[in-house]
């Protein structure tokens, strides 16, 4: 089938940024931007997408390059920035993420760098600041968190390290601040907080003290102040307060 490519479109539509469309029943496809410049060039089978396809910037920049499959995304799929550096690439199986991923910021730098299965991240995760420093590592197992998970701070400073399992917090789990120093310790089973737990101020010193029974305080509790003064001191029972040492 002839594709049709018409330029010409009023002043009143090039403001409104209207564009002309080609044909899209079967076979070569092609629209244009209100400034002339191609946005689209692609090809059709019995009204879907088939092949090849490209995608433009208002710049003439090429903004998306991937294939089709029947109307659906299948094979090698790269994104760019305005300026043409590589946003995004990645492979796709019916319309599903499979395999690499690799995602980068405006300055070239990696910026995720994980794997997919079926659509659902499956596999190693790392994400990175825009210095190339890492931000997070961690595994997946078909689209949730599982098994150790890391988090860093800009200047490289470990900030959270915890377990998950199936999705959810599982075991130990530890924060620290910006300058290395531990913020808190505590422990999860399937995601609730469970047994004890410490908090601590900038300087070091001990903030709370208390215990966990499926996230709700169960046992002793304490909180000081900065200087390391007692402040609150009750006895809790299944998220309730059942007694206070200091009234």
């Amino acid at each position: 089938m002839k594709l049709k490519e018409l330029l010409l479109l009023t002043d009143e539509q090039k403001e409104k940024g209207f564009f002309i469309r080609g044909n899209k029943d079967c076979g070569e496809y092609k629209d244009y931007r209100s400034n002339g410049n191609l946005w689209e060039h692609s090809f059709y089978l019995k009204d879907k997408r088939q092949g090849e396809f490209k995608s433009y910037w208002y710049n003439g920049q090429l903004m998306r390059h991937c294939f089709y499959l029947k109307g659906r995304k299948h094979g090698e799929y790269k994104s760019y920035y305005t300026k043409g550096q590589l946003i995004k690439h990645c492979f796709y199986s019916k319309d599903k993420r499979q395999g690499e991923y690799k995602e980068y910021w405006g300055n070239g730098q990696l910026m995720i760098h994980c794997f997919y299965l079926a659509g659902r991240e499956h596999g190693e995760s790392k994400s990175y600041y825009t210095n190339g420093q890492l931000i997070k590592h961690c595994f997946y197992s078909k689209g949730k968190r599982q098994g150790e998970y890391k988090e860093y701070w800009g200047n490289g400073q470990l900030f959270k390290h915890c377990f998950y399992l199936a999705g959810r917090e599982h075991g130990e789990s530890k924060f620290y601040y910006e300058n290395g120093q531990l913020i808190k310790h505590c422990f999860y089973s399937k995601g609730k907080r469970q047994g004890e737990y410490k908090e601590y101020w900038g300087n070091g010193q001990l903030m709370i003290h208390c215990f966990y029974l499926n996230s709700e305080y169960n046992g002793e509790y304490k909180f000081y102040y900065e200087n390391g003064q007692l402040r609150e001191h009750q006895l809790y029972e299944n998220g309730k307060i059942i007694k206070d040492y200091l009234k």
